[in-house]
């Protein structure tokens, strides 16, 4: 596990490119679809689903259709027979799993209003690091 701090970032940023995330923390927000309890694995969803490990956390209290936001790190899943029915159709090789660290309920959060936040931040950065090069 790294030191780097947490990138901010959207579930289908992972889930649509999980190779540039594997190795790196990430702090996600997504609604609990689903939770296996007997492999301490959860499913949070925005557009796309994204496998969480919830090893990490002890015991997890949570319900479904709760808006979470989750900080850990993106690494492969090693055994796919462990993938949900609801994510299969979307992963083929590189499957990412968020093994969480810490999770907070965000309920009430604006998703909307948070993505458009989110691309104005992300805007700001680019600009900021191209100056100053």
């Amino acid at each position: 596990m790294s030191n780097s701090h947490a990138a901010i970032a959207l579930v289908r940023d992972i889930a649509q490119t999980p190779a540039e995330w594997f190795g790196r923390q990430a702090r996600v927000v997504g609604v609990l679809n689903d939770y296996i309890v007997a492999d301490d694995l959860a499913v949070v969803e925005d557009t796309d689903g994204l496998l969480v490990d919830t090893k990490l956390l002890g015991d997890f209290g949570y319900h479904l259709g709760s808006t979470l936001m989750l900080i850990g790190e993106v690494e492969k899943l090693e055994d796919s027979s462990l993938l949900p029915e609801t994510l299969r159709p979307h992963h083929s090789v590189a499957i990412p799993v968020l093994r969480a660290r810490i999770i907070r309920c965000v309920d009430g959060i604006d998703l909307a209003l948070y993505k458009t936040a989110l691309e104005i931040r992300r805007d700001f950065e680019k600009t900021w690091s191209a100056a100053s090069v």
